[in-house]
C-alpha cells in the first residue's frame, strides 16, 4: 500500500516539472514545418479515478504533435521509478545526448476537447455569442463523454457512468446542465 502511495506522489510531484516553458523537441514527433520546439504548459492536473484510469487536464499555449502522449508516458515512467528528476530535466532541456527509449502513451482515450483563440472576433450580436458558447460546451461534453464511455462495457446499459464519480470538476466538465439553464434564461 505504501508503495502505491509513493508512486502516486512521484507522479504528482513530477507533473509540476512539466509546467512552464521547455524545449519539447525530445517529446514530440519531429516536423519539417516546426520552427521552434519551445512550448509553455500552464497547467497539468492529474486525477486518479481508479486503479486503471487517470484523468489528465493539461492547459498550454500550443502543443506539438504527440507532445501530450510523451508527457504522460514520462510521468508513468517516473511513477515506476524508471526516470528521475534529472532525467526529466535533461529531456525537457534537450541536454540528453540520445533520446530515451520508451513508448509514448496510447492514443486511445486521449481527446482534445477544448481550444480557445483569444484574438477571434465574435459577431457583435449577443445571441450569437450565447449560442456559440453553448454549442462549444455541448460539443466538449459530448466528445469527452464518448471518449470515456467508448472502451467501457457497462453491465447495465441504463447505468449513468458519471453517477459514482466523486470529483465535481469532472462532472461539471461532462454534464452540461448549466448551459441548458443558460439557454432557458435567455
Amino acid at each position: 500500500m505504501k508503495k502505491k502511495k509513493k508512486k502516486k506522489k512521484k507522479i504528482y510531484l513530477q507533473n509540476n516539472i512539466l509546467i512552464g516553458e521547455h524545449d519539447f523537441s525530445n517529446c514530440c514527433k519531429k516536423g519539417k514545418n516546426v520552427t521552434s520546439y519551445r512550448r509553455t504548459v500552464l497547467k497539468f492536473d492529474i486525477r486518479n479515478i481508479d486503479k486503471h484510469f487517470y484523468y489528465f487536464k493539461i492547459k498550454g499555449i500550443s502543443f506539438l504533435y504527440n507532445q501530450i502522449r510523451h508527457m504522460v508516458a514520462i510521468l508513468f515512467l517516473v511513477g515506476k521509478g524508471l526516470l528521475d528528476n534529472n532525467d526529466v530535466n535533461n529531456i525537457l532541456n534537450n541536454t540528453s545526448t540520445k533520446r530515451k527509449n520508451y513508448h509514448i502513451a496510447d492514443e486511445n482515450g486521449l481527446l482534445l476537447y477544448s481550444f480557445k483563440f483569444n484574438d477571434y472576433k465574435y459577431n457583435n450580436h449577443v445571441n450569437n455569442k450565447i449560442f456559440l458558447n453553448v454549442m462549444n460546451k455541448y460539443i466538449q461534453s459530448t466528445m469527452l463523454l464518448v471518449s470515456l464511455c467508448h472502451p467501457l462495457k457497462l453491465e447495465n446499459k441504463n447505468e449513468d457512468f458519471f453517477e459514482n464519480l466523486d470529483d465535481e470538476d469532472i462532472k461539471n466538465d461532462v454534464i452540461h446542465n448549466n448551459m441548458i439553464k443558460e439557454i432557458n434564461k435567455k
